[in-house]
């Protein structure tokens, strides 16, 4: 029975460490202000906007998938999209400081 349970244990421990689709909201916040900066500066050439959101994704260690995956999810409850936002604000304003804009 013993044995039972610990296989039931390390089941649960698997599908749970693999259903886990955890990500760090800054870095999610980030790629998002630098992907929607990009947008306005490379808006008239597709080519070069696709390829700088792949380097951006790739700079946060991103996928398209998991970025993708994480703002859907962040979109479906309302608080955590609120605390996203506030991610944002906090990263824009860094950029801003370091840019010497008010």
């Amino acid at each position: 029975m013993k044995l039972v349970k610990r296989i039931s244990f390390i089941f649960f421990i698997l599908i749970a460490a693999c259903s886990n689709n955890s990500y760090d909201n800054k870095t999610i916040a980030k790629a998002y202000v630098d992907i929607m900066v990009s947008r306005e500066q490379y808006a008239n050439n597709l080519d070069t906007l696709s390829s700088v959101r792949n380097d951006i994704l790739a700079k946060y260690n991103l996928s398209s998938t998991k970025y993708e995956k994480a703002l859907d999810d962040l979109k479906t409850d309302e608080k955590l999209w609120e605390d996203f936002y506030k991610d944002v604000y906090n990263y824009l304003d860094s950029l801003k400081a370091d840019a010497g804009i008010n």
